[in-house]
């Protein structure tokens, strides 16, 4: 037993080692904008934690059921004999089974034993479970045989939790050290867990739970949103709903034939809304995929990210179908899976574990579940089980959802990161991170104070697509610009982040000359081919700030187009399949990312090295700060003239305004200013 000298000192040294870590953090986090999680962030917020730690000391049920079910398991003693292994082999039907089960069950064991020392607050129990912990951190190396991926998913997430609440409580002994140590084994199970080869069974599932439990510890936000990503993905092909279509989406890297052979299990089955990819296979199966799906969910909710909104009915028809069947209140129907369901066992213990479904279902989202809520008075308290099942009665049963951490959001933006000047024309979008343990109820853009809109849903995006009306971010005047970010958690507290956007004038970077040397002359850092030497002096034009400049003249009486253009509505239009073309005396050697203007008559063209064969011509209106999406082509012959098409010549409604070259990009490129 630790002593209170012994702990005292740990104790001392764990707030040093926290601030120094502390301090580290803020270093990294000016140097790379990284945004940080919420912690403890795995299955439990530190409001979730302390909500079931003062319902278990009240003595209230079913907390205080469901806690003696824990202490009495084998998982939450003192005594659990641990059995950490170098190499893991775990075959198919547990053949070899070297170490499987042990890397799984000391995982549920740390974390029982973290879980009970926060209630109880003997020490011992998190020396124990940091023991086991540190145990497989430091001798774990390899799994191998093909069952690795499905174990090594399995296990992650229960060192995580138990990490979660040891790491991020002061007391509990844990430093930088174990966290170091972890980190490396999570890296070697991040070799198993990121693999795709897999259609979309409980193996996916229980992937997608490992990847967004490791992205929390690891504070990394690119691999959580990726995990996010994958999770709203993988609930649509592993759930079915009538609006899908009459057959199930398919699961990528698989063919609908395949799809058909997974979900049929060779029945003649029908579709019906709440079936799922395993139905016919076995509930057992069934149930791992569907409560790793839960775990995943309840871990974004602690990073302010509600999936369970997000897909309530497929989650509900799941609940309740499979609920009809468990209880026998009503049958299987014949030609679903031939009228029958292997329960791997008996339908009663089939029916735990649904406790966290049910709490955001039922208790915060409202809906009437009564098939659910039998299930749940039938098994309570649940204990947890191999391989993925929590203590699901002790942690999440009526549950309320006002619970306040204390704090606000965290917001960043994740695009663009930190402040950015842009040309007129440009095409940028935003994305916000914004995280909660209370959970974010809406993010709301502020542009100089006036609010553009609000979002609801993670990601919390502006500008990204047509629907979302990209004018809102895309087309604001020449000057510096606010963007204010401003998150909402459910009990009412705001976090905000801001950043500057600056547009440059149509004038900026780009002086005038009067004659071609004298362009020369003043910017002698030209570079690539140009030609700035023509007779018609008073047709140059120089465009400075960007290394370029060029002469064009305006000789010709008519527009061209290339042999390989589009054709053009002005009668008196030409082509032209090689050579220079009329008009296009001056050679511009433009690189994309560059901003050029030069002034055209109505009749000249411009010769461009780089290739835009097929890219649209966009008109850009100044006067509406828009673009003007026309859909027409330009061309490019052999020798690099780039001819546009007459219509917009001969237009007069476009005098004044800039023509863009523009590829797939909005008129972000290209400029070229006609009069």
């Amino acid at each position: 037993m630790t002593t209170h000298i012994t702990r005292t000192l740990r104790g001392f040294f764990y707030h040093a080692l926290k601030t120094a870590a502390a301090l580290m953090a803020v270093c990294i986090f000016s140097l790379t904008h990284a945004q940080s999680m919420n912690h403890p962030g795995g299955m439990h917020s530190k409001a979730d934690l302390d909500f079931i730690k003062s319902k278990v000391q009240s003595g209230e049920q079913p907390w205080k059921g469901a806690f003696e079910q824990l202490k009495n398991s084998g998982y939450g003693k003192l005594s659990y004999n641990y059995v950490a292994y170098k190499d893991v082999k775990c075959g198919s039907y547990n053949n070899p089974n070297v170490g499987c089960n042990n890397m799984v069950k000391d995982g549920i064991a740390a974390y029982t034993l973290a879980l009970r020392w926060y209630i109880e607050g003997d020490d011992a129990y998190a020396d124990k479970a940091i023991e086991i912990i540190d145990a497989w951190s430091v001798k774990y190396r390899t799994n191998q045989e093909s069952n690795t991926r499905l174990v090594v998913s399995w296990a992650a997430p229960w060192y995580v939790n138990a990490a979660e609440i040891l790491r991020y409580t002061d007391g509990s002994g844990w430093t930088i050290t174990n966290t170091n140590q972890l980190n490396a084994m999570l890296n070697r199970f991040k070799n198993y867990i990121f693999w795709e080869d897999r259609p979309n069974n409980n193996w996916m599932m229980s992937s997608v739970e490992a990847r967004l439990a490791i992205a929390v510890f690891q504070d990394d936000t690119t691999a959580f949103g990726d995990a996010i990503d994958k999770w709203r993905l993988r609930i649509k092909t592993y759930l079915y709903q009538s609006s899908d279509g009459s057959v199930p989406i398919v699961s990528p890297n698989v063919t609908p034939g395949q799809s058909s052979s997974i979900w049929k299990q060779g029945t003649n089955t029908i579709y019906v809304n709440g079936m799922g990819m395993e139905t016919c296979r076995d509930f057992n199966h069934m149930k791992l995929g569907f409560d790793s799906l839960m775990n995943g969910a309840e871990i974004a909710w602690t990073q302010g990210v509600d999936l369970f909104a997000s897909e309530s009915k497929r989650i509900r028809d799941f609940l309740e179908l499979h609920g009809h069947w468990a209880t026998g209140s009503k049958s299987i129907p014949s030609n679903v899976c031939d009228g029958s369901i292997d329960w791997k066992g008996t339908k009663e213990n089939a029916q735990q574990a649904f406790e966290i479904a049910y709490n955001h279902l039922h208790d915060r989202l409202g809906i009437s579940l009564p098939e659910t809520k039998q299930m749940i008075d039938n098994k309570r308290p649940n204990n947890a089980n191999h391989w993925v099942s929590k203590w699901e009665t002790l942690a999440y049963a009526d549950r309320p959802f006002n619970l306040d951490d204390g704090a606000g959001p965290t917001v960043s933006f994740d695009e663009p990161n930190g402040n950015i000047t842009v040309s007129p024309g440009y095409a940028q979008s935003v994305i916000v991170e914004a995280t909660d343990s209370d959970g974010i109820a809406h993010v709301v853009l502020f542009i100089d104070g006036s609010e553009v809109r609000k979002e609801t849903k993670y990601p919390y995006t502006w500008g990204i697509t047509e629907s979302d009306t990209p004018n809102e971010i895309n087309n604001l005047p020449a000057g510096t610009h606010t963007i204010k970010a401003v998150a909402t958690d459910n009990t009412g507290k705001t976090g905000e982040a801001t950043f500057k956007l600056t547009v440059t004038s149509p004038s900026d970077g780009l002086d005038q000359c009067d004659t071609t040397s004298q362009c020369m002359a003043q910017y002698s850092f030209f570079s690539g081919a140009m030609d700035c030497s023509n007779s018609q002096a008073s047709d140059s034009v120089c465009m400075c700030g960007s290394a370029r400049c060029d002469s064009l003249s305006g000789s010709s009486s008519s527009s061209t187009s290339s042999s390989t253009g589009s054709s053009s509505s002005s009668s008196s239009s030409s082509s032209s399949s090689s050579g220079s073309a009329a008009g296009c005396n001056g050679t511009l050697n433009v690189a994309m990312s560059e901003r050029v203007e030069v002034n055209l008559n109505s009749t000249n063209c411009v010769k461009f090295a780089s290739t835009l064969s097929g890219e649209t011509l966009q008109v850009w209106d100044s006067d509406t700060q828009s673009c003007d999406f026309r859909g027409s082509v330009v061309s490019q012959d052999g020798a690099g003239n780039l001819n546009i098409s007459a219509n917009y010549h001969s237009s007069s409604s476009f005098s004044g305004k800039t023509i863009k070259f523009a590829p797939s990009n909005g008129c972000k490129y290209v400029q070229v200013k006609y009069y």
